[in-house]
């Protein structure tokens, strides 16, 4: 079970920082290993991050990851191999637990899960740089025995795009949303809309929200808390907005039981003129679907944010390097040298711009030329510096997909928005007691 201290509340009490950590210098690995034996890192990753993928930016930037690490250690008889597996977490676990993966390439979600199972090693001893990180980022690796568990290597949050030519000035509330979109609904009708929003998988763009109005979704034990009194009125006052777009006819219906991927054909067509999408659904969405003089119109900003709250908090996801806790010295040492290389600031923003992510490193986004001169990396820097990471206990994805189901009830006229919240406020409870008797 936790313990009743978070990770944040533990850093301020241990005061922990980059100069704080106590922490012995990176171990030297010709030490530690045999005389004379090779130590092969064996990096555990995907297809679509490595060199494997068909994209040659991909490949050629990940093999210079793999290779400027192979000649900074060749001297010491380091070596890391490639090992590309499915994109299933389960085969990672197998791996790890078979004893064949010294470093690996993880989802950020399962981080407290891996580290509690024994798969991640501490990366203390080996003095990360975990300060350049953004906040959100060493809150979620730091354990709270004060232990580094991995390094962040990219992330990404959602946006407003918009078309320069249809918003004069981009909302930043609510109200303004609603005022701006209701005058092009009531200008253009038919099928062309202002504004969309998906409904399947609402809570990534939308719990930063919740949050910044106050909400919570568990407590120190990992309990649900996201209905109660308090929170079911934050939740009824979202809902209400989101249920209110529909009604109003202000987004397209189809939105209710869309994805933030499926809701785009509409936008490619004309029929929309602004959406909230991933941070870079410029270049995966907009660009490769749209004439050059069309693409040119768009822009984003942060999400717009309720008139309640007094600014946005902003969902980050993304992925994570570690290195695993083998129990060999060498492999560990020189599995740790790995991570602490693949992320650091050169690594981190060749492989992002390769694979369009966001760096986790925000002195990349304000000082690379690449995303310093670049107005969507920006914009996702101002996000992301109100950067929030949803809950990592097992029961938030029971809880989002019973909100969610919640929301299109609601939205589709199926149940109240006070039913729609009751059946959610069962089903996770039912689930949380599932998890709690397992």
């Amino acid at each position: 079970m936790k313990k009743g201290i978070s990770r944040r509340q533990f850093l301020k009490n241990i005061g922990v920082g980059t100069a704080g950590l106590a922490v012995a210098s990176l171990v030297d690995l010709a030490q530690v290993r045999a005389q004379g034996e090779e130590v092969v890192v064996r990096y555990m990753t995907t297809s679509w991050a490595s060199t494997r993928d068909r994209r040659p930016a991909r490949q050629v930037a990940f093999r210079s990851v793999i290779d400027s690490f192979n000649q900074r250690f060749a001297d010491q008889g380091i070596r890391v191999e490639e090992v590309v597996v499915d994109d299933n977490p389960l085969t990672r676990t197998q791996e790890i637990e078979a004893g064949n993966a010294d470093a690996f390439w993880f989802n950020h979600g399962l981080v407290q899960t891996r580290y509690d199972t024994g798969q991640l090693l501490d990366l203390r001893s080996f003095e990360p740089e975990i300060g350049e990180f953004f906040d959100f980022v060493q809150n979620t690796v730091t354990m709270e025995d004060g232990a580094i568990a991995a390094l962040w290597h990219n992330t990404d949050t959602p946006l407003y795009y918009y078309r320069t030519d249809k918003f004069a000035t981009p909302p930043a509330t609510w109200s303004e949303l609603v005022e701006q979109i209701s005058a092009i609904r009531e200008e253009e009708g038919g099928n062309t809309y202002g504004f969309v929003t998906p409904y399947v998988g609402w809570t990534q763009h939308n719990v930063g929200l919740y949050s910044a109005l106050g909400g919570t979704l568990v407590d120190e034990m990992g309990a649900p808390t996201a209905f109660t009194d308090e929170n079911k009125a934050i939740w009824t006052s979202m809902f209400e907005h989101f249920v209110g777009l529909i009604e109003n006819d202000l987004v397209p219906a189809s939105a209710i039981g869309n994805t933030q991927n499926q809701m785009l054909p509409d936008v490619y067509a004309g029929n929309v003129y602004s959406f909230t999408g991933n941070s870079n659904f410029h270049i995966r969405q907009l660009q490769p679907n749209l004439p050059p003089e069309e693409y040119e119109l768009w822009s984003a900003v942060p999400i717009p944010y309720p008139d309640a709250a007094e600014s946005g908090l902003y969902v980050a996801g993304g992925w994570m390097i570690g290195a695993v806790a083998s129990g060999d010295p060498a492999k560990e040492a020189a599995a740790a040298a790995f991570t602490l290389h693949a992320t650091d600031t050169n690594a981190m923003a060749s492989t992002c711009l390769a694979g369009g992510w966001i760096p986790t490193r925000p002195a990349i986004l304000a000082e690379d030329p690449f995303y310093s001169e670049d107005a969507y990396a920006q914009t996702t820097l101002a996000a992301l510096e109100q950067g929030i990471v949803v809950p990592l206990d097992a029961i938030y994805n029971d809880m989002r997909i019973a909100i969610e189901t919640a929301l299109q009830r609601a939205a589709a006229g199926d149940a109240t928005i006070e039913e729609a919240l009751a059946e959610a406020e069962e089903e996770t409870n039912r689930a949380y007691e599932a998890l709690s008797s397992s």
